[in-house]
């Protein structure tokens, strides 16, 4: 239902864009932005091989063990940058969250990988840096 909703209004967008742009820029001025959905995968991540045979633990650049498949310091880098960037998109220009943390604001889920926690929980910590 969301995702045709969502369709329908990108084909009428389009429609009116087509029309007149002029009017294509109203259009898009006469709405405003309720709610946010974001999607996001994890970021850098070890390959996953393990044997049982190897000590197949990786070292990251603190020299601490990393496990297959889990997130490296690029990957978090990278969702740190991400929070960042959202921040200055959601908190400062478009001010759909508040300057400080607000737990109804906001609903972070994550499955139960490592990496995709982590990858979360550094995407907050640019969002809402301490």
């Amino acid at each position: 239902m969301k995702y045709t909703t969502i369709a329908a209004i990108a084909s009428l967008f389009a429609s009116v864009e087509a029309v007149n742009p002029a009017t294509a820029e109203e259009f898009a001025q006469s709405y405003e932005t309720i709610f946010v959905v974001e999607l996001a995968r994890h970021g850098a991540r070890t390959h996953e091989f393990w044997s049982p045979i190897e000590d197949s633990y990786f070292q990251n650049s603190r020299g601490d063990k990393v496990g297959p498949g889990w997130l490296t310091d690029l990957g978090r880098i990278q969702h740190l940058r991400n929070g960042l960037s959202r921040r200055a998109e959601y908190v400062k220009a478009k001010k759909l969250l508040s300057e400080d943390f607000n737990p109804d604001e906001i609903l972070s889920m994550s499955t139960f990988k490592q990496r995709c926690a982590v990858s979360g929980e550094h995407m907050m910590f640019g969002l809402y840096p301490m």
